[in-house]
């Protein structure tokens, strides 16, 4: 972490310290076998919210990197709060596209230096996978989907959480897919689906994976396209399709809570 200036530098250190403390405290079973699944989350839709959201907006689109870091790490001291603004700034710029309030420079641009404060935040606890009863999930990207920074968000969702997670992009065939997630012995798997056009490529890769982890794992899948085709995937094996991040936390933490011995639960 040399090459960071300091603020930004100061705001890794922070991240790192309050995730670590807050989970190394507080295992995955020990939380589970209490019920404590549902996440505690503030009304994002609130009018303090939004305007934190606008205010944050303005700054992707205008500052520089370290003052959005440093404003991300001034809102909340608990990085899921951090990631919820994150997210429903995200969601807002979306909309300020479609109503024709924000033009295609200041989106990308914005988008892009969230992606470098997510990225870079993440960088502390990447590797770090201690907790002795760690649940584990699979964020899978198909062949071709270019949208991967909703799946990013979920990502460090589910790891702030205490979860060991991988983000993995389908390289090769759908087979070789279900090989390595039936390798990795995952609780969850969670498909990120974000581009219709991949319909075809994308069904043929779940009917695979179904087929191949029918019964061992938690089959779930979100994302624009996800929605607009859950029928479709549905019938090839998808367990629940999601319309967002916090939906899928509750259900792949209940999932193991009910369903999986080691974290206290049975197979039924």
């Amino acid at each position: 972490m040399g090459g960071y200036p300091q603020p930004l530098l100061d705001d890794l250190m922070a991240v790192k310290s309050l995730v670590f403390s807050s989970l190394a405290g507080m295992e995955f079973k020990s939380r589970v076998s209490t019920g404590q699944v549902r996440s505690k989350i503030k009304s994002v839709r609130s009018p303090e919210i939004q305007a934190e959201c606008r205010h944050f907006l303005e700054l992707a689109a205008t500052g520089c990197t370290d003052t959005l870091a440093s404003a991300l790490q001034d809102y909340a001291m608990d990085p899921f709060d951090r990631l919820c603004l994150m997210q429903e700034t995200i969601r807002l710029s979306g909309e300020e596209w479609t109503a024709g309030n924000m033009d295609f420079l200041k989106l990308t641009t914005s988008v892009s230096r969230m992606q470098t404060v997510l990225r870079r935040s993440a960088a502390v606890v990447h590797d770090h996978h201690a907790w002795n009863m760690s649940p584990r999930i699979a964020i899978l990207l198909p062949r071709n989907e270019q949208h991967v920074f909703a799946a990013r968000l979920v990502e460090e969702h589910f790891r702030i959480r205490g979860w060991t997670v991988r983000l993995l992009q389908q390289r090769n065939s759908p087979q070789d897919m279900a090989d390595e997630l039936r390798d990795l012995k995952n609780e969850v798997v969670c498909l990120s689906w974000s581009s219709t056009h991949l319909s075809k490529d994308v069904f043929h890769l779940v009917e695979t994976l179904h087929a191949a982890l029918k019964g061992s794992c938690l089959f779930l899948a979100g994302g624009p396209a996800a929605l607009e085709k859950n029928s479709g995937l549905f019938k090839r094996g998808i367990d629940k399709v999601l319309s967002d991040t916090y939906l899928a936390i509750e259900h792949a933490e209940r999932h193991v809570l009910l369903e999986e011995p080691q974290f206290g639960g049975r197979k039924v």
